[in-house]
């Protein structure tokens, strides 16, 4: 069995995962783990990237439960539980994490989302590929370029850059 490149994700209950930027590359394993503040609740955590074989289409609404793993084995010890997802299709996917929490002597549902980026694999020939940081777009508003006569001088400093050269 080979060793894939892991990342670890620490579900921490005082963490806004709607304000953070996960980006992932094809073939990792996106590990979640619980911070102390969490490990004594029940968390259910939900993902909407799609299974490897999945037989249904992809659609942004289906969340599937990612299921808790327990390293150790007992069920009185469970501080080193983990879920993962094996990503293989770029995009962008979202997960959810629910549990309840005690404040004042109430019982409050807390229900957290957060977002991870796929990368797409570019291929340039069949054995080449390209980074997707190598990518650069320039783009313009052809109402903000004035009158058609005066385009191509405001164009040609995106010509010179050398960037939008064909290969």
């Amino acid at each position: 069995m080979t060793e894939r490149d892991t990342r670890l994700l620490v579900l921490d209950d005082t963490v806004d995962y709607e304000t953070n930027y996960y980006r992932l590359r094809k073939g990792v394993v996106l590990r979640f783990v619980l911070a102390p503040n969490l490990q004594s609740r029940d968390v259910c955590l939900s993902c909407n990237h799609p299974k490897r074989r999945a037989s249904l289409q992809f659609r942004r609404e289906r969340f599937l439960d990612i299921p808790w793993r327990n390293p150790t084995g007992h069920w009185f010890d469970d501080s080193e539980r983990y879920a993962d997802v094996e990503v293989h299709s770029p995009g962008s996917f979202q997960f959810k994490i629910e549990y309840e929490k005690h404040e004042n002597g109430d019982v409050k549902r807390v229900l957290k989302r957060g977002y991870f980026v796929v990368d797409p694999t570019l291929h340039l020939t069949k054995d080449e590929t390209l980074a997707l940081d190598s990518v650069c777009c320039h783009t313009v508003l052809s109402k903000n370029l004035g009158p058609f006569a005066h385009w191509k001088e405001k164009l040609q400093v995106s010509k010179e850059t050398g960037r939008s050269e064909e290969r």
